[in-house]
């Protein structure tokens, strides 16, 4: 489990400001992510209903991943945000 996050927006680097929990399991073949957030779903924003748009102001978390290749000049990195 990780629950040791960090604010992207509206202050970076301040200690976020909902208690959320990330928990990673995985077998031969995927990665599943699970994520627990606390925060009060009345306080929530979603307004946007289309797909592959930006979110705008909406509250999100956004999963971004990366890829090796063979020779390893990119590094393995998965860069969550809330």
């Amino acid at each position: 489990m990780i629950n040791d996050l960090y604010q992207r927006e509206p202050k970076a680097g301040y200690p976020v400001s909902e208690k959320t929990e990330f928990f990673f399991l995985y077998d031969h073949n995927n990665i599943y992510i699970g994520i627990h957030c606390f925060d009060d779903p009345k306080g929530i924003t979603a307004k946007e209903l289309a797909r592959d748009v930006s979110l705008g102001e909406d509250d999100r978390v956004q999963i971004i991943r990366y890829y090796i290749n063979v020779i390893v000049i990119n590094t393995d990195c998965c860069i969550i945000v809330l």
